[in-house]
């Protein structure tokens, strides 16, 4: 648990004192826990339909602490506290492509340079956010 615990420090560190929306101050209150019921976020996609993403954060293999362990601040799909923050973008404005049991939302930005990726999985009750990486290597 230490190692998720200095990844939330990190996290929090870097983005300080900045003034977030609201939208950006929801994620960074979710990715700040590392246990609790699931939250949700709401937003529309790129069609302007309604989009709920709930977001798991007590499992290393999926959702915000995957994040935080696996692409955060790593060698492999690496993202930063700001794209964190605004990974609600991705599902506004990018692409998505799905089958029954999953949603793949990219955005290319910096002139197609980086792709950040949203992985979710579709269940019943909604989606349930797994991943968010780009195609950044470090």
């Amino acid at each position: 648990m230490a190692l998720i615990d200095d990844r939330i420090a990190q996290f929090r560190a870097e983005v300080g004192n900045r003034e977030l929306t609201e939208e950006q101050n929801r994620v960074f209150e979710t990715f700040c826990r590392t246990k609790g019921k699931l939250k949700r976020i709401c937003t529309t996609d790129g069609n302007g339909g309604p989009v709920t993403i709930m977001f798991p954060s007590d499992d290393e293999n999926e959702g915000t602490q995957h994040v935080l362990l696996k692409h955060y601040k790593t060698n492999r799909g690496a993202v930063t506290a700001l794209e964190i923050l605004n990974l609600m973008d991705v599902v506004r404005n990018g692409s998505m492509e799905s089958d029954e049991n999953h949603i793949i939302y990219s955005m290319e930005k910096f002139r197609g340079k980086i792709k950040f990726t949203i992985a979710v999985k579709v269940v019943k009750k909604g989606n349930i956010f797994k991943s968010f990486y780009s195609n950044r290597y470090k």
